[in-house]
């Protein structure tokens, strides 16, 4: 049986014969029910529904990665833009790995703690305390453990809104003790902030 074969067909739900306009022989019933017997074959081969959902899904191209004029991170969705919500300091380091494509190894974080600082304080309305160096100075500490708390909430805003599949191109990601980056080809990526 030719699932997805262009031909004339007989048309279940009014009964005359046509060839669809859009050239795509079937109607959303039929679309439905062929999913749904190929989503119980998958289930017998082996597979769990929240596999079968994140791989039917995974076919959706990678949406474009806004940074707006005053820093938030959005999806530019097909029929919205989705809104990645971060604390300012996540968001900095978010976008400081974002700068750099080709990654940077944690053990060389202090190399980059006058570029997070700035990026930290242009979020932050160019306020800057002492709390906030504190911060910056802590998270770009190969020896303390807040840039893997930084890491691990950036991974769970981008999972909770495109699931685990599609959200692990945009975040921070790598081996221990390599190289981490966000693997995003930087084509999706729209740079509006300064």
């Amino acid at each position: 049986k030719e699932a997805f074969a262009y031909m004339d067909y007989k048309d279940r739900t009014y009964g005359h014969e046509y060839e669809q306009q859009s050239g795509f022989p079937w109607g959303r019933d039929e679309i439905i029910q062929q999913m749904q017997q190929c989503a119980h074959q998958l289930i017998e081969i082996g597979m769990d529904e929240d596999e079968i959902r994140e791989n039917l899904f995974s076919s959706r191209q990678i949406q474009d990665l806004v940074i707006t004029k005053n820093g938030d991170i959005e999806l530019a969705g097909w029929l919205s833009t989705t809104q990645i919500k971060l604390s300012p300091l996540d968001k900095a380091v978010y976008l400081l790995f974002l700068r750099h494509p080709e990654g940077i190894n944690f053990s060389y974080l202090p190399d980059y703690r006058e570029e997070l600082m700035e990026i930290y304080k242009k979020l932050m309305n160019y306020r800057t305390t002492a709390s906030m160096r504190k911060s910056v100075e802590d998270v770009t500490d190969p020896t303390k453990n807040s840039i893997n708390e930084k890491c691990a909430r950036i991974r769970r805003a981008f999972i909770d809104v495109l699931g685990n599949y599609l959200a692990s191109s945009y975040y921070i990601t790598g081996n221990r003790g390599e190289t981490k980056k966000i693997v995003l080809d930087r084509k999706h990526v729209r740079w509006e902030y300064e």
